[in-house]
């Protein structure tokens, strides 16, 4: 008999204007000091500036130095600012690059690696052994602004390889945030081009497992 174990251990909170109850979940992860990843058209916006009035700047920074995909530079730099200032947490708020970015932070920043060479150490599929004991991730909390990525609920980081421009994939299966805060009040200023784009990345993703059905069923019919 054969058995499915289906596993996402990610706590869900859902609810309007529940990204400002942001402080009581950061006390649930044990976050005092957050490391924030912003997107940056977001940053200026008042409903993302209301969640960071709560933390004090000596006790938390942001980082949103980095425009369309994430690249393992944007991922060192902000490493490194996060090590520098001992930050115990990391908080991703925006689409899926900013949710990468954050649970990549989030892995390498407790580890005694070295950037940016060691980064594809962790790509998905890599034989290649650590070099190092795996220290404890830092948590993660996830505030996605749009939707169809689902960064917020995976064990990887979609990264760009600037030497070769192809798109590889980092995983670690603690790589997942501890807490997601689905606030709908924050996609309503995301432009309709990208709301439309962003919504139907997530039909996309609902119609590929039912294609590979298909095709898998009736493989002489898509010869």
């Amino acid at each position: 008999m054969s058995t499915l174990h289906w596993h996402f251990p990610t706590e869900i909170a859902v609810g309007e204007h529940i990204s400002q109850h942001l402080p009581h979940y950061c006390e649930q992860a044990n976050i005092q000091q957050p490391f924030f990843v912003v997107d940056p058209q977001l940053l200026t916006t008042p409903l993302i500036q209301g969640l960071l009035a709560p933390f004090q700047p000596a006790e938390s920074s942001v980082f949103s130095q980095f425009t369309g995909e994430p690249t393992e530079a944007h991922i060192t730099e902000a490493i490194q600012a996060c090590r520098s200032a001992q930050h115990d947490g990391v908080i991703g708020i925006g689409g899926g690059s900013a949710i990468d970015i954050a649970k990549a932070i989030a892995l390498f920043t407790p580890q005694p690696c070295n950037l940016p060479g060691d980064i594809w150490t962790f790509e998905d599929g890599s034989e290649t052994p650590l070099p190092y004991p795996l220290a404890p991730l830092l948590p993660t909390i996830a505030i996605p602004t749009t939707a169809g990525t689902g960064s917020e609920v995976g064990r990887s980081s979609v990264i760009t390889d600037s030497q070769s421009q192809r798109k590889r994939i980092l995983f670690h299966p603690d790589m997942v945030p501890r807490w997601v805060l689905l606030d709908p009040m924050l996609t309503l200023s995301l432009p309709a081009h990208l709301t439309a784009a962003t919504g139907w990345m997530l039909c996309l993703t609902i119609l590929r497992p039912i294609a590979a059905a298909v095709i898998t069923r009736w493989p002489k019919q898509w010869d």
